[in-house]
């Protein structure tokens, strides 16, 4: 009896039936509400900056003549167009759109959008384009952090695969002299 009752009220609620996949009416509000184009904007901002940061750390303590800056400055800036290129929003916005239909349900979208309304959602979204800095220097950090251990395993890597190598160019000679 309690399967039957339990029945009926999944399909007397809409809110727990099965709802169709977003709308693409409704995607396109809800990123305008994210501001999911802005976000990606600013997303370029940190991976250049990253990668400013990368090249001075490959280089260590080794300083640039004028023409090698020049050069290393064009080189991070014909990267960055090449990007902003190949992931441009034209290019970007109907993958967006296809992944949202795919993920999410239109019942979901509504709930997103509603909260997104609120106060808390309003907050949320002024207030993340600061908090991914913060977030992204932290990871950058504990990434740091990580590098010698990280080293030491891709040299034990490395050992043993010249190991292997050895050990296989051994029982060839070994074949060969039978």
């Amino acid at each position: 009896m309690k399967k039957i009752l339990f029945a009926i009220l999944l399909m007397a609620t809409p809110a727990l039936a099965e709802s169709p996949p977003a709308s693409e009416a409704s995607i396109r509000e809800l990123m305008a509400m994210t501001n999911v184009r802005a976000m990606l904007d600013q997303m370029y901002g940190e991976i250049d900056g990253m990668m400013e940061q990368s090249m001075k750390d490959a280089l260590g303590a080794k300083q640039l003549n004028a023409e090698q800056q020049k050069i290393t400055d064009e080189f991070r800036a014909d990267i960055m167009e090449v990007m902003r290129a190949e992931l441009s929003w034209d290019k970007l916005e109907p993958e967006y759109l296809r992944l949202y239909q795919e993920t999410f349900t239109q019942f979901e979208v509504d709930g997103m959008i509603a909260f997104y309304k609120s106060d808390s959602g309003k907050a949320m979204v002024e207030k993340m384009p600061r908090l991914m800095p913060s977030l992204l220097k932290m990871v950058v950090g504990l990434t740091q952090d990580m590098r010698p251990k990280l080293n030491a395993v891709r040299e034990e890597f490395v050992a043993k695969i010249e190991a292997a190598e050895k050990k296989e160019a051994e029982a060839k000679k070994t074949v060969e002299k039978k």
